[in-house]
């Protein structure tokens, strides 16, 4: 047999005419690095052509470029809506800050001294509002939750 029969071809995407032949059982260590390192110059130089414009595509496969558009898609809109929930739970965390606050002072307007003509609405309002607060740290639980999760 001979050597080129032997000889493994190695080809670049780009350049279809140009091929590497590196025999497979007689190279050196030396020899292999300057192959490998030869087809990866090759291959770096076709991506950075492909992403500068001056090369096409060497993927110009129909239906993968119709699937790498519709997964790009889906990830904008995923990261839109990764920042809306964080927008969300930051929004919603301060109005919990502020229901607390809110059913604190009208339980201390209900307690306070005297007669005060408003105290049960009062007391009514504060037990609703640090209800709806408590369900709605359950919420906030959640939702950062979902944000920590998809930003892993």
């Amino acid at each position: 047999m001979s050597a080129a029969s032997k000889a493994s071809s190695i080809s670049c995407p780009s350049e279809s005419s140009r091929r590497l032949y590196v025999s497979s059982s007689q190279t050196s260590p030396l020899d292999s690095l300057h192959s490998w390192s030869s087809n990866a110059l090759i291959v770096a130089q076709q991506y950075v052509g492909e992403h500068l414009g001056s090369r096409s595509r060497t993927a110009s496969d129909p239906e993968v470029s119709s699937r790498v558009a519709a997964l790009r898609e889906q990830r904008r809109q995923f990261i839109h809506l990764l920042q809306l929930a964080t927008s969300l739970a930051t929004q919603l965390e301060h109005v919990m800050q502020t229901q607390r606050y809110l059913g604190d002072a009208l339980s201390e307007l209900s307690q306070g001294g005297g007669d005060v003509p408003l105290g049960e609405q009062f007391s009514s309002c504060s037990d609703t509002l640090k209800l709806v607060s408590k369900n709605g740290d359950t919420l906030l639980s959640m939702l950062l939750n979902l944000v920590k999760c998809a930003a892993m």
